[in-house]
């Protein structure tokens, strides 16, 4: 089982109990529901944590110390408080509208696995850098792209083997980095990135396996089947001149 399907499993047995707790926030530490005034402090497996404010989430951090945690809904907008949390091998953030920059997360010398799923703000990467990070999971909304200002940070990613991308958009420096990520060996992309930087991407590194561009091919194929089918209808119906 690959790193980030493990990882996955345990955080949805987090949602499981966190279903059962009812209020304005909900922190679940190894499958218990805990208030602010009664989590207790030290090392725990697994932290699943919503709702929070930034005095809420600042004081998560400086008392509990999980080795993988998601965040979901968290109302805050600075994130440095996270660099306290020094074991974390796996983050999660998950609906988290607030916070433009992941500042702090240098700090996080274990992390091995980071998801950051409709972070809507965020503009840039630069605090994943140098980071051991094997797999890494950007997406966007449903209906809206997120938009980052470049990729340039994650080709100084030494040790990234996964990086899946779902409807995220780039304002400069296109795909191109991503050939420098000498770790790499598999890239889910979303189709709406030039032809040209998809074929450049692959003359680069032909040995990077995964989905590239797989709705646009898709896509292409459905039209180019559609056309010719239509072309046929006519041909049908239209009289000789």
């Amino acid at each position: 089982m690959s790193l980030s399907h493990r990882f996955r499993r345990e955080l949805n047995k987090c949602h499981v109990k966190a279903s059962m707790v009812h209020g304005k926030y909900v922190i679940v530490l190894d499958g218990i529901g805990y208030s602010l005034d009664q989590i207790p402090k030290g090392k725990v497996r697994t932290c699943y944590a919503a709702g929070l404010t930034q005095t809420q989430f600042e004081q998560l951090c400086a008392n509990v110390s999980p080795t993988l945690i998601e965040f979901k809904n968290l109302l805050a907008h600075d994130f440095s408080a996270i660099a306290q949390m020094e074991n974390l091998i796996g983050l999660s953030l998950l609906h988290c509208p607030m916070f433009t920059q992941l500042n702090g997360v240098e700090r996080l010398s274990k992390l091995e696995y980071c998801s950051l799923n409709t972070c809507m703000k965020l503009v840039e990467l630069d605090h994943l850098t140098d980071l051991p990070i094997r797999h890494l999971r950007i997406a966007g909304g449903m209906s809206k792209p997120l938009w980052l200002e470049t990729l340039l940070p994650l080709s100084k990613m030494y040790q990234l083997e996964e990086l899946s991308f779902a409807n995220v958009k780039i304002r400069s420096g296109g795909l191109a980095p991503l050939a420098k990520i000498g770790s790499l060996k598999h890239l889910s992309l979303p189709s709406f990135f030039p032809k040209e930087e998809y074929d450049a991407l692959h003359r680069q590194r032909p040995d990077i396996t995964g989905n590239v561009a797989p709705f646009q091919r898709r896509r292409n194929t459905f039209l180019k089947r559609l056309r010719l089918g239509y072309e046929a209808l006519i041909a049908r119906v239209t009289p000789f001149t």
